[in-house]
């Protein structure tokens, strides 16, 4: 969670985001700088040691998850679950979170238009019922929730997010 406190919203990547997604599918990953080794002095290169060598690689990696929304559960063989997560992610079916703010979590986000439903990455064509996008954080009622598209916030709420897409876009949630 301290670790945590550290982060900003990364806000011109997110608005680079928003604006390739609006021309291809845009798939994203969880990442961190984890190299945080303080040197004793300013010029030691290569540095042999750390005046204060905190965070840790450990800590760092463990203040973000990186969802992936799986067909169904691994199998156990590395070389076929390997290749579905990687699917996955290059389908846009997949998610990250902050753990120190919201923790192990889950993220629930899906579009319905005439009975077809669909997840992150997915798409519904235009049709004569404009679609309903639903977004939750099961489990953590306190979740504050904004629906974007094109960059543009459209919805927000406290636990979930519910909006008629009257508008064809791209279509995000953070």
């Amino acid at each position: 969670e301290a670790v945590t406190t550290l982060f900003s919203r990364p806000a011109e990547t997110l608005q680079r985001w928003d604006m390739a997604l609006r021309s291809r599918p845009v798939f994203s990953l969880a990442a961190v700088d984890a190299h945080a080794s303080i040197p004793w002095s300013e010029g030691e290169e290569p540095r042999r040691r750390s005046a204060l060598a905190w965070p840790s690689y450990v800590t760092m990696f463990r203040a973000l998850q990186q969802g992936v929304l799986l067909d169904q559960p691994l199998s156990g063989e590395p070389a076929a679950d390997a290749a579905r997560v990687w699917q996955a992610i290059g389908a846009g079916r997949s998610f990250s979170i902050a753990r120190g703010l919201a923790g192990p979590a889950m993220l629930s986000f899906e579009a319905e238009a005439d009975g077809v439903v669909t997840g992150p990455g997915g798409s519904i064509e235009a049709g004569a019922t404009p679609p309903v996008l639903r977004a939750t954080v099961p489990g953590v009622p306190s979740a504050h929730l904004t629906l974007f598209r094109n960059g543009q916030p459209v919805s927000s709420g406290q636990g979930s997010v519910k909006f008629v897409a009257s508008q064809p876009g791209a279509y995000r949630v953070e």
